[in-house]
Formats: C-alpha cells, structure tokens, sequence
C-alpha cells in the first residue's frame, strides 16, 4: 500500500529532524569548545601568576642569604660551627651563643616576609633555625640541602597545612621554600645552605581573588559569542527548513 504523504512533506520532516540534529550537536561542541578555553585561560594565568610568585620570592630569599651570610657567618656562623663539634644535640641547643645569634638573625629579618629560617653546615647539619628545637638536626639527606651544598639554588610553594616534601614539615601558612647556598667571599666555595620560608599567603589570596575576577571577564564575552553563534546557525537552519519543501515539490 502507497503512502498517502506528499513526497515533499517526507522530505520536509526528514530534513527538520536531520536540521534539530545537526544544531544539537553543534550546540554541544561549541558549548565544549567554550568551556575548554575559559577553563585553559584561567589555568594559564595561574601557572603563569604562581611561578612568577616561586621566582620573586627566591630572587629575594638568594638576596637575603646573601646578606645573613656576608654579616653572619665569618664572625658567627664559621666560629660556631667550630665550636658544636663533638657536642650533643642537648649541649648545642643550650649553648651560651644561641641568644646572641637569635637577636642578629632577628635584627636581619627585620621588615621582610620571612618567617623561618634555617642554616647547615657542609654536613647537613642544623647549625641554626628560627625554631631552636630543630637545631643539631642532621639534614644530609634533604633534597634542597644536597642541592645547596652541590651549589644550586631551588624553591617551591607550600600550600598550607601541605606537607613539604623537601622538609616533611606541615606548615599552617602557604610559603615558598628556597634553598640557596652560601659561598666563602675568599675561596669562592660553599661553606654552607640556607633554608628559608617566605610568607606568600597574602598574595595568593590576590592571585585566587583576580582568578575569579578572570572567570567572569572570560565568560562573560563567551557566553555572548556562543549565544550569537548559537542563534546565527539556528537561523540558517530554519531558513533551510523554509526552502526545503518548494525544492522538493519542484
């Protein structure tokens, strides 16, 4: 038996439902293609605004080191050095010297965001920290102790209550973590590694307050131009729609 439908009507329902199709999938892609690039943007600006952070924040902390190490360490970390050999780790901590060099390292501190700061000798071992129970600590096996000691600088961003995986310490501030080492002014050579933390938690909290801000500067404008696009194909399409049965019955 025949079909009692128009040939043109056929045509005109097959292409309507191959047009909703094709707009549908094409809704989708776009709306995927959007989101991807709002999403690689706001990645991109992080990873750019976080390393700029780590590599101000070292230029500073190898500035510092060098500054504790030209006024401390030829008139008090060389000669403390001397004096802890063959000393315990009880002896050390409650030497004499320990409150005298507290005060200078304080004096230096003084004004800047660092909020520890450690020395080693070039055995690894703590000869001085903002925490003195950590002092007489033997560190030999630190990654960024080794690394000072073979003369390379490093650092890297601790988000709080994060542990650091140089340190194995759990901090309750988001800090960036350098290493740097210290040369002698007369042979050149390493004679020891500072460790030192400064405080980045206020500037990233600006780096997540303009991530946000970037969020909605990004889809704002691509929303609109996905809503413009959308509404662009649709058009053509129903325009299409419209011509489909007169082509057909012609």
């Amino acid at each position: 038996m025949k079909s009692l439908v128009p040939l043109g009507v056929k045509n005109a329902g097959g292409a309507k439902r191959r047009s909703f199709g094709s707009l549908h999938l094409v809704a989708i892609a776009s709306l995927f293609a959007f989101v991807a690039v709002g999403f690689l943007m706001v990645y991109l600006f992080r990873t750019l605004a976080v390393d700029g952070l780590i590599k101000v924040a070292e230029i500073e902390h190898i500035k510092l080191a060098q500054l504790i190490g030209n006024e401390t360490w030829d008139d008090i970390f060389g000669p403390w050095i001397q004096a802890t050999q063959g000393k315990s780790i009880e002896e050390i901590r409650a030497a004499p010297e320990l409150p005298a060099i507290e005060r200078k390292i304080n004096a230096l501190l003084k004004g800047t965001r660092v909020c520890k700061i450690k020395a080693y000798d070039l055995k690894g071992m703590t000869i001085y920290s903002t925490d003195l129970n950590q002092i007489g600590e033997d560190k030999k096996s630190s990654p960024g102790v080794v690394a000072g000691l073979l003369g390379f600088s490093s650092a890297n961003l601790i988000h709080r209550d994060q542990i650091s995986y140089l340190e194995c310490e759990v901090h309750t501030r988001d800090l960036v973590e350098s290493y740097v080492p210290h040369y002698s002014r007369t042979t050149g050579k390493v004679t020891g590694v500072f460790e030192i933390y400064g405080d980045a938690t206020g500037v990233l909290t600006e780096i997540d307050r303009r991530e946000w801000y970037l969020v909605i500067v990004v889809i704002g404008p691509l929303a609109l131009l996905y809503l413009a696009m959308f509404f662009i194909f649709k058009r053509t399409q129903d325009a299409l729609l419209r011509s489909t049965p007169t082509r057909s019955s012609a």
